[in-house]
């Protein structure tokens, strides 16, 4: 191995009909290495993420992919790969990935611009993405090229960007059903009561429907669960807060 090299690129296998688990074990000595350090923040108490790990999808792509970032020590990794909660991560049929490590700056930086990408951009999010650092760096009066500006682009889409397009691209305002989650075919259509049903992801995402019109009719019948399902959530929060505050 070139000791003097500054990236390196890692394939990485994953052939359950043989055995090959790469991509499995790498992450799971990776996040537990990082929980053990720890590295690994707990969500909500800590600003500063520094493992991303998103789904996405893009037109014409028959799987959707996903993408881990990690920043650590001056050293950042990219994993890109294809595989997904369905079918072939389930029975860890045939998947290839490729896991970059680099601590070249310029090559860091841009995988940073990839992983704020992955949420496809809309009006306000192609806008930020041109103008974003220079109006930045206009605001706090400092040059383009001073590291903060980075710091303020990236966490201002993450906090408020991000979510205004979102509502533009397709992005989902409100989860699947929780009973819904997972099921697929004629188990999905008997718990739905719509008949045509093809699955419900498991996080509850997306799901879908032979038809349009039966598409539709799921949406409709999601609807009102969805919206008990979030009243119960709040109101459990809210208990919580009360039985704390009273503690």
């Amino acid at each position: 191995m070139n000791q003097e090299a500054d990236t390196f690129l890692y394939p990485l296998l994953q052939m359950g009909p043989f055995s090959i688990h790469q991509e499995y074990d790498f992450l799971k000595r990776l996040l537990r290495r990082r929980l053990k350090r720890p590295f690994l923040p707990i969500s909500g108490r800590n600003s500063k993420r520094q493992i991303d790990l998103r789904e996405y999808k893009r037109p014409g792509w028959t799987f959707h992919a996903k993408g881990l970032w990690m920043r650590d020590e001056g050293v950042a990794a990219t994993l890109i790969g294809s595989s997904n909660y369905g079918y072939r991560s389930v029975h860890r049929d045939l998947e290839a990935q490729v896991l970059l490590v680099t601590k070249n700056e310029k090559l860091k930086s841009s995988r940073s611009v990839s992983s704020i990408s992955l949420t496809k951009l809309s009006s306000a999010g192609l806008i930020y993405a041109h103008y974003g650092r220079a109006i930045i760096a206009e605001v706090l009066k400092i040059e383009q090229d001073d590291p903060r500006v980075n710091i303020f682009y990236r966490r201002l889409y993450e906090t408020f960007v991000e979510q205004i397009d979102a509502v533009d691209n397709g992005i989902q305002h409100g989860p699947l059903p929780k009973k819904w989650r997972g099921l697929r075919d004629e188990e999905l259509s008997s718990v739905v009561g719509v008949e045509g049903c093809v699955f419900a992801h498991m996080t509850g995402f997306i799901g879908g429907h032979k038809t349009r019109e039966g598409a539709i009719e799921m949406a409709r019948r999601a609807l009102p669960i969805v919206d008990k399902e979030m009243e119960e959530e709040v109101a459990e929060k809210k208990a919580k807060l009360g039985s704390g505050d009273d503690a």
